[in-house]
């Protein structure tokens, strides 16, 4: 699945493919169903019927505080439902900075507030529901899908 592998490697989603991805949740939504272009691993592309994955749910998440692997926070709209979301995996093992090859780097934007006279802020992510089988964390079923364009930058 080459939508996994783009998280699992903390790469960022295309505007494109973000789009597509909101076309398709709107379909699923609103019950339009009916064959519909998706690309495959390959580049080729095949006709899916938007009905076959109509239990997908993806939500919008408030993120109230992190750890190295995961996210915590509250739903949307009720901002009382709790949710436990996993970072993508390059984004795991850290809270917002690294130093690789004696380069300091931070995450831009970040998940939470950074501090350092930076305005106060809560983050928010769009998850999706995958269940711990994706995620690879044992008891967390949201997967960060990194919508916000997440990435790691030389901190100067």
């Amino acid at each position: 699945m080459a939508g996994l592998a783009v998280f699992r490697e903390g790469r960022v989603i295309s505007a494109r493919a973000l789009n597509d991805v909101a076309r398709h949740v709107d379909a699923v939504v609103n019950r339009i169903s009916g064959p519909r272009q998706v690309l495959t691993e390959d580049g080729s592309t095949n006709e899916k019927d938007a009905s076959a994955v109509a239990a997908v749910q993806i939500a919008r998440i408030r993120v109230d505080s992190q750890t190295s692997n995961t996210l915590v926070g509250v739903l949307y709209p009720d901002l009382v439902t709790a949710a436990t979301v996993a970072k993508p995996p390059g984004m795991r093992g850290n809270l917002g900075t690294r130093t690789v090859s004696a380069e300091d780097q931070m995450l831009i934007p970040p998940y939470t507030d950074i501090g350092g006279g930076a305005p106060a802020h809560v983050g928010e992510v769009f998850a999706a529901l995958v269940g711990p089988d994706h995620t690879g964390l044992a008891g967390v079923d949201w997967q960060d899908l990194n919508a916000q364009g997440r990435q790691w930058v030389e901190d100067v």
